[in-house]
Formats: C-alpha cells, sequence, structure tokens
C-alpha cells in the first residue's frame, strides 16, 4: 500500500487520481480504515479529501469499490485505535454524506449509525449523536417532502429517543436537539413516539444544564407551532408545562426567555381555546413580560460616541472612523431580543384581552412614566407604544393612553438617545388615534391638536444630534406618513421645508440618507397630486438636483427609492430631474465596468479589485430607471460614438465572480429586454452564449450523467433565477425565424433544464428554469419534444408549487402538447402525470381534458399491464376520477 510523506502527500493523491480515477476513492478508504499504522494525519487527509466531493468519490466508482468505502468509513468510526484527529475527520466526513447523499447513493446510511450506537463508547455516542443533530437541522422542515427518508427518520428518532436519559450532558443536549428538529417535520410516522418524548421533556424541563433546557424549551415551542402534535401537548400544559415556561421566562438566560415568549405566543396563536389555557397564567405572565422589556442597562454603552461632529468640516474623518464601528453597535442593537420578543407578545395579548392587559399594565405605566429613573420612563413609552399597536379602533385603549401624550413629547427634551429614539416610534403609534376612521366618536378638534403636537415633536428630532434618534425620527415620519395619508395635506407646508433642511445637514452618514429618502418617498406618496404645485414642485426639484450634483458612490444605494418617489413616468415637472440623475449614475457605472474590464484584462497590472458593491448598485439603479423612463435611457446608456459599448462591458459582469454582480446584471439585462430591446438585439449572440457558458464546470461533472452537483449558495441561486428570468424575456421577443436564438436554442435547454430537473434546487430556481422552458417550447416545441423525457418528471414534480391557475394551465398544456409530439417520453413518470392532474383542485379547460384523456388511453392501450400497475399506485381519489371521468 502506498505511504504518503509530508512533502509529496498531494501530489501523490492528484497522480494517483489521473492514473487510476475510478479507483481512487477505494486508495483513500484503504488509507482511513485499514492502514493503522499510517501516521494520524495521513489518514485524516484521506478522510478530507473523500469529503471534498463526496458525490463524485462514491457515484463515479463501481458498486463494489461503492460498498468498499462505504464500510471503511464505518469501520474508521467504531475502530477502537482511531485517533481523535482522525475520528473527528471521519465525521466531518459523515456529515456531508448524509447531507447529500442519504438518499440518493447511500439510503440505509442513518440506520448503519444507529447501528452503531454503543453506550459503552461515550466518544462514539457523542460523536454519532451529534452528526444525527447536524443532519436534522440541515433537513429541517424538508425531511418531510422526501417519503424515502421516512423510514430513516422513524429509525434515528426511535434510537436517539433511547438516549435522553444519559449520565452525559453533551449526550443529552445531542439527543434533545436532534429530537426538536425532527419534530419539525410534522410527519405523521412520528406520531407513535411522541408522548414518549414529551414525557422526556417533561423529566428534562428542569435540568441543570440551560443549553438543555433552552432545547426542551424550543421543543415545547415546536410541538405548538404543529398541527398533527399541538392537541398531544394541550393537556400537560395547565398542570407542569406552563409554569416552567413561565420559570424559563424569569431566568437571566436570554436564548430561554426568548423561546418561552414564542411558546406563549404560539399558544395564543394556534389554539382554538387560548382561555383555557393562557387566563390563569396571564397575570404573573404580565408581570414578566414587564419585566422582560426594561432595557439591560449593561448595554447602555452601544449608544455611547454615536453623535455628530460638532463642526461639518469634521465629518469626513469622522464619517471614515467611526463606520464600522457603528455599523457593529447597529447590528448588536438590531438583534431580535427578549425586550422587542416581549413587547410583541404583549401586543398580541393586548388585541386577545385588552381591558384585561390595560389594568394589569396601568400601575406600571403610571408609576413608570413618573419615575426619576429615566430607564424606568423609557420602559414607560415603549410599554404606551406596544399598547397603541394592539387596537387602535378600541375607545378603552384611546382613552387610556391619550392623556398620556404631553408626558411623551416631554421625554423628547431628555438627553438620553435610548429615550427619544423609543419614544419617536410611540409617538409614530399614537398618530393612528389621529384619523376619523379609527377615531370615529372623537372630536376633530382634538385629533387636529394630537396629530399637530405628535408631528412637530417628530419633526424636531430630524435634526438632533444623536444618529439613533435621527434615525428613529425618519422611522417614525414614514410610518406617520404611511398611517394618516391624505389627512396630511393641510401640514405639506410645514413637513416639506424640514424634510429639506434635514437634506442639507452635511454631517449625515450614508444611513441617515436612505432613511430620508423613505420618509421623503411616503410623504410623496400621502400627499399625491399636492406636490405638483409650482412653488413646492420647484423646492423638492432644487433640493434633489442639488443632491445628485454631488452624488458619491457610496450614496447610489438610495436612487431606487428616489426613482419609486418621483414617479417620472407621470409628471413631466421632474425631467430636469431625471437628466441629473442618468448623466451623474451612468457615468459612476460605465467608470466602474472599465474598471472591472481593466482589472479582468490585466490582473497583473491593475493589482486592486475595483468596488464590487458599486456595480451590484450600479446594475440595480438602472433597472429602476429603465422601469422608470423606458426608451428615455437609451441616449445615456449608448454614450458618445467613441467610448466602449455599454452592452459588451455589461455582459463581462454577466460572469463576475460575485454572485450579487451578476444577479442585478441579470435583473437590468431583462428589464432591458422587456423596455429597450432594440438595444439589445445586435449583442444577442455574445449575451447569449455568456449564459450557456456560464458555471458550465461547476453544473456538470463532466461524466455522461449529467447531474447537476449542488453546491451554491443562495446568492448563487437567485443570480441564477434571473439569468433565466432574463434570457425568457429576451425569448419572448424573438420570432420563430430568428436565427442567433434558434441557433442556440437546444443549448438553452440544455442549460436550464438540469435547473429544473435537480430536486436539490429550491423552487425559486426550478421555477424560472421552468418558465424558460415554457417559453422556448411555445416557440420550438420541435426542439423541446425530444428532450422531453430529461425534465418530464421534473416539471410535474413543480407544477403544486404553480398557484396562479392561467399559468398552471398553460404549463398543462405545453406538456400535453409534448407528449402528444413524443409519447413514449411519458413512459417513465405515469404516475406523477396522473396524480398531479387528478389532484388539480380546478375545473381544467376542455380542451385539457381530453388532450389527458388521449394520452392515458395511448399509455393504456401501449402497455396494459405497466398501466395497471400504475393505476394502482394512485390513490382512491385519482383512480375514482379516472373511472369516472374518463372510464379508465
Amino acid at each position: 500500500m502506498l505511504r504518503f510523506t509530508d512533502v509529496f502527500l498531494l501530489q501523490t493523491a492528484q497522480s494517483i487520481q489521473e492514473r487510476h480515477e475510478a479507483e481512487y476513492p477505494m486508495y483513500l478508504a484503504h488509507i482511513l480504515a485499514y492502514s493503522v499504522d499510517e501516521e494520524d494525519h495521513v489518514r485524516a487527509l484521506a478522510a478530507r479529501l473523500i469529503a471534498t466531493d463526496p458525490v463524485l468519490a462514491i457515484r463515479r466508482s463501481s458498486r463494489k469499490a461503492g460498498t468498499f468505502l462505504k464500510e471503511a468509513v464505518l469501520h474508521t468510526l467504531q475502530l477502537s485505535s482511531s485517533t481523535p484527529r482522525t475520528r473527528a475527520t471521519t465525521i466531518e466526513l459523515l456529515r456531508t454524506v448524509l447531507i447529500e447523499l442519504d438518499d440518493i447513493y447511500w439510503p440505509n446510511c442513518p440506520q448503519k449509525l444507529c447501528s452503531a450506537l454503543d453506550p459503552d463508547d461515550i466518544d462514539l455516542l457523542k460523536s454519532i449523536l451529534d452528526v444525527f443533530r447536524n443532519w436534522a437541522q440541515h433537513f429541517r422542515y424538508r425531511l418531510i417532502a422526501n417519503n424515502h427518508r421516512e423510514h430513516s427518520l422513524v429509525f434515528v428518532f426511535a434510537s436517539t429517543l433511547s438516549f435522553v436519559d444519559h449520565t452525559s450532558s453533551t449526550i443529552r443536549l445531542n439527543a434533545f436537539a436532534t429530537l426538536t428538529y425532527l419534530i419539525s417535520n410534522e410527519t405523521p410516522v412520528l406520531l407513535p413516539h411522541i408522548d414518549d418524548f414529551i414525557a422526556a421533556l417533561l423529566r428534562h424541563d428542569a435540568d441543570a444544564n440551560r443549553f438543555i433546557r433552552n432545547t426542551v424549551a424550543e421543543a415545547f415551542t415546536s410541538l405548538l407551532s404543529s398541527p398533527r402534535f399541538l392537541h398531544m401537548l394541550l393537556p400537560y400544559i395547565p398542570s407542569r408545562v406552563g409554569y416552567s415556561m413561565l420559570s424559563y421566562l424569569a431566568e437571566n438566560t436570554e436564548e430561554i426567555a426568548l423561546q418561552s415568549t414564542q411558546f406563549w405566543l404560539n399558544l395564543a396563536q394556534n389554539t382554538l381555546s387560548p382561555d383555557l389555557y393562557l387566563l390563569p397564567f396571564l397575570p404573573k405572565l404580565v408581570s414578566l413580560l414587564l419585566r422582560a422589556m426594561a432595557f439591560d442597562e449593561t448595554k447602555l454603552w452601544l449608544y455611547d460616541g454615536t453623535d455628530s461632529p460638532e463642526h461639518p468640516s469634521t465629518c469626513a474623518s469622522a464619517d471614515s472612523n467611526a463606520r464600522d464601528d457603528w455599523k457593529s453597535r447597529d447590528d448588536m442593537l438590531n438583534k431580535w431580543c427578549i425586550r422587542k420578543s416581549a413587547a410583541r407578545l404583549l401586543n398580541f395579548l393586548a388585541q386577545i384581552y385588552g381591558n384585561q392587559i390595560l389594568n394589569l399594565t396601568a400601575g406600571v405605566l403610571t408609576d413608570n412614566l413618573a419615575s426619576k429613573h429615566w430607564l424606568e420612563r423609557e420602559m414607560a413609552v415603549l410599554l404606551a407604544g406596544t399598547m397603541a399597536s394592539s387596537d387602535p379602533t378600541a375607545d378603552t385603549s384611546r382613552d387610556h393612553l391619550l392623556p398620556f401624550l404631553p408626558t411623551l413629547i416631554a421625554q423628547l427634551e431628555e438627553p438620553p438617545a435610548l429615550l427619544k429614539e423609543t419614544t419617536c416610534w410611540t409617538l409614530s403609534r399614537f398618530s393612528k388615534w389621529c384619523l376619523p376612521e379609527t377615531s370615529p366618536g372623537y372630536n376633530d378638534k382634538q385629533q387636529r391638536y394630537h396629530l399637530r403636537a405628535i408631528l412637530h415633536a417628530i419633526l424636531r428630532c430630524l435634526h438632533d444630534r444623536h444618529r439613533k434618534v435621527r434615525q428613529a425620527a425618519c422611522g417614525a415620519l414614514a410610518d406617520l406618513e404611511c398611517y394618516i395619508g391624505h389627512t396630511l395635506m393641510p401640514y405639506i407646508d410645514t413637513i416639506l421645508p424640514q424634510l429639506c433642511l434635514a437634506f442639507q445637514h452635511e454631517y449625515r452618514p450614508f444611513d441617515d440618507m436612505a432613511l430620508l429618502y423613505d420618509a421623503l418617498r411616503c410623504f410623496v406618496h400621502a400627499v399625491g397630486p399636492a406636490l405638483r404645485d409650482h412653488d413646492r414642485a420647484s423646492t423638492l426639484l432644487s433640493m434633489l438636483s442639488t443632491q445628485w450634483s454631488f452624488l458619491q458612490m457610496g450614496s447610489i444605494g438610495v436612487i431606487d427609492g428616489v426613482l419609486a418617489l418621483l414617479q417620472v413616468r407621470h409628471d413631466a415637472s421632474f425631467k430636469p430631474l431625471v437628466k441629473v440623475i442618468c448623466t451623474n449614475s451612468i457615468r459612476f457605472i460605465r467608470r466602474a465596468l472599465l474598471d472591472y474590464k481593466m482589472w479582468r484584462d490585466d490582473p497583473q497590472q491593475v493589482q486592486v479589485e475595483p468596488n464590487k458593491w458599486l456595480l451590484s448598485y450600479g446594475f440595480t439603479l438602472l433597472s429602476s430607471l429603465t422601469r422608470a423612463i423606458s426608451l428615455g435611457i437609451i441616449p445615456h446608456i449608448t454614450g458618445d460614438s467613441n467610448e466602449i459599448g455599454f452592452v459588451p462591458l455589461l455582459s463581462l459582469c454577466l460572469t463576475h465572480q460575485m454572485p450579487l454582480v451578476r444577479q442585478a446584471a441579470y435583473s437590468f439585462l431583462g428589464d432591458l429586454a422587456i423596455h429597450n430591446y432594440s438595444l439589445l438585439r445586435p449583442h444577442l449572440p455574445i449575451i447569449l452564449d455568456t449564459f450557456i457558458r456560464e458555471d458550465e464546470k461547476s453544473l456538470y461533472d463532466g461524466h455522461t450523467t449529467k447531474r447537476v452537483v449542488f453546491h451554491r449558495g443562495e446568492d448563487d441561486i437567485r443570480a441564477l433565477a434571473n439569468a433565466c428570468w432574463a434570457i425568457r424575456h429576451i425569448a419572448l421577443q424573438q420570432k420563430r425565424d430568428d436565427v442567433a436564438f434558434r441557433q442556440r436554442t437546444l443549448r438553452i435547454l440544455h442549460k436550464a433544464i438540469p435547473l429544473l430537473s435537480t430536486c436539490d434546487f429550491p423552487d425559486q430556481l426550478r421555477i424560472s428554469a421552468a418558465e424558460l422552458i415554457h417559453q422556448i417550447a411555445l416557440m420550438h416545441p420541435d426542439y423541446a419534444a425530444p428532450l422531453l423525457p430529461e425534465f418530464a418528471r421534473g416539471w410535474l414534480e413543480l407544477m403544486p408549487s404553480v398557484i396562479d391557475i392561467s399559468q398552471k394551465e398553460s404549463m398543462f398544456l405545453i406538456i400535453f402538447s409534448l407528449i402528444l409530439q413524443n409519447p413514449t417520453a411519458i413512459d417513465h413518470c405515469v404516475r406523477p402525470l396522473c396524480d398531479t392532474f387528478l389532484r388539480w383542485n380546478h375545473q381544467p379547460l376542455p380542451t385539457l381534458d381530453t388532450m389527458f384523456k388521449d394520452i392515458v388511453q395511448d399509455v393504456k392501450s401501449r402497455n396494459t399491464a405497466s398501466w395497471e400497475i400504475h393505476v394502482s399506485l394512485l390513490d382512491s381519489v385519482c383512480r375514482r376520477r379516472l373511472s369516472q371521468q374518463y372510464n379508465l
């Protein structure tokens, strides 16, 4: 057997792979499992090399070689002489195998691991349960979609359940975590084990290990979320579970308290009679929620040092030095926490038990608003906003809370930024009572008085020195504008100058500007045509033109909101601003594209890669511009005759290494195809060839099966989905005799079919690929019909997720037409065809009925025995419809 050295380890592995590709995994498996005299790091490396791509390692081997590899991996795990390093690497390999191959090439892997569970080998037990935990977590909510996994699911559940009472806390934790993830699938095969699982949870709801308590709380919450298992837990809530969850809420551990609030929220939302389970615990629950809503004093440092500089001249250095610190603090403050979760739960309870919650919170609200300690006042302000959000039409809430409005506005004069930030949010909630529809019995004069007071208080905060207060004021103003709408008409001349003044503050960072643009957009949507007054339009146009005249690269992300705001298609007074927007923005994007082209052509000369985010933002901007002004964008894109064409530069970004850039570029390409196809027509061959070649090496494994290997993140998926969407809109513009597209039709189909047929891909991508194939099949059925065996099953699997009736009818019409052209193509998926069509709860078109009947009669006439087998596998509903409607 070969013996690797440190120096030539990887070189030797590569040499063996090249000369003995089929046997290469067997070499690695032998080193891992049976070369016990090899050095530890060599055996660990063998496991890592297999784990690099287990799909290829097992698939490209013969059946005998694949069996040997699987047995070797399990043998290594059970081998007593395996070192911790080798065993850890083998565990990592098994994690990858279970996630990628459990139902493809190694369906009995979970059962094999269960058989290897040895109560006396603690380390092995921890390792295997850790693998199960990762496997269950990865397929959470998705295991039920694969019926062939159900047997593994039950086997793992029953085996893991036997270890929940183990003396090792790590083993108990992994066991409970695995079981909790598995019940999220709501599969009925687990029903016989749920009572035993609940009993185990009750035995450990007071476990000394806080991580186990957190997992127990999560399990109770998951059971309440499941309509299938909910009724099995409800009898235990009044006697035991409710008290356990209250004790969790009282704990100082935030993760456990969060699970508790989610439990009570699920109980209130999902039960038919929540009073039976909630009312006995309501006073104690509200008391604990009020305590949880208080801001943690240990986090007050997050608000320190975030004031804006005294002089605008210092803003540049302040921005560059403080931006990263501000972002990290914002991330911590915006993180979901027990304070926010408690407020959400209290808000929901107030919608169910309005007067009772008001009575339980009245004393705390009154006392804390009068407190000398500002943190207690801040909690009361948050409580007032939470109660105001519950039901704006309730007279009791309005009459109880509105008298506190002057006290709330007075909090804006206090120095603490947190207090002012929370007050802005609460005031925006109070604004709901300024609408006649929500307060029909309320005095109009009082409504106007309260609206004026709230509006002036929020507008003052737009100019606060503290960044978080300004942001809260922008959000509150946007909310108020959305709530009040046209009621703001009398206050246009009050709001517009204040917004314009806020834009002129030189020390505002980018995030402030983005929120300001959002508030301005809501304002324009609220007051509508009133802004077409000449003086008001001039004021707004002057301010926006000034902003765009010194547009910086970092602020390009706000443009989409501005375009929605301007509604340039409908208002000619904004045409001068459109020119300013186009001139500045396209100048930046053209420069960024040229920089990227130079870097791509000669990375040695241009060593610093251009800003990728600018390209992503830029294409988002161009998509908005294209939708807004359609043909008016062409002169700005084409540029001068001596410049490099914009579309050829765009084609470079269609293969950019950053998925977000490809995603935005294809989105812009699709918008161009919809609104400005004449601009794309000369460059169609380049664009289509780019799409066809994109990621071919990662899409295909180079072997005859052409199975897509799924190693893609969410951004890659969205980029591919946008690519299919863009090419579909290009196809919509084609005529049947267009040579450039027709010559590439077959290659486009070969690119799209694997995206549709691979069940591991998300529905978002599969639907985009199906729509592309659908469009091509309409244009060129002679190309699509011979390929039907490759995508028929994937097409039928996707049909239930299509909601739109007309789209589903069109998809049925296409596939039925293709089947009639190529009848034998459907022989391998007759059952999915019948199941999908007969289960459709809609009266199909007569044409579809006739086509379906012709198809199934042809299948039956060609092979009666096979047809009887297919029919026997259908459920009773489908068989009855076949008999009654189609005489089959």
